[in-house]
């Protein structure tokens, strides 16, 4: 298992890495976007399959989290809310998903 030598992206970090792939602030929120990168890079803590940016580039996380963006503005809110009714679904069952769902949505708090 991978594991990230990054903890979260900041979100001074999220928009300058935004900024540099041309993001419109005006159509994405910058908030919405750091909550993309830091469930982006997570994925990769979780499985050396699905890593792919063992250097924690912002570049490479930040093309997924716009591409996830431009099919619905707030994709990672709907994501960590789907994870919420998964866990409740499952008899309150704590996975790492649900675990990941959680802290990415409380960093956008």
């Amino acid at each position: 298992m991978a594991h990230s030598k990054r903890k979260q992206f900041t979100i001074a970090e999220a928009k300058s890495t935004g900024d540099r792939l041309g993001v419109s602030w005006e159509l994405f929120d910058v908030k919405q976007f750091r909550m993309g990168m830091n469930a982006e890079l997570a994925d990769g803590t979780y499985d050396l399959y699905t890593n792919f940016s063992d250097d924690d580039d912002p570049i490479k996380v930040g093309k997924v989290v716009r591409a996830h963006l431009n099919e619905s503005p707030d994709y990672y809110t709907k994501w960590a809310q789907m994870e919420k009714e998964a866990e409740h679904d499952h008899g309150g069952k704590h996975t790492k998903a649900v675990a990941e769902a959680v802290m990415i949505e409380e960093s956008v708090q």
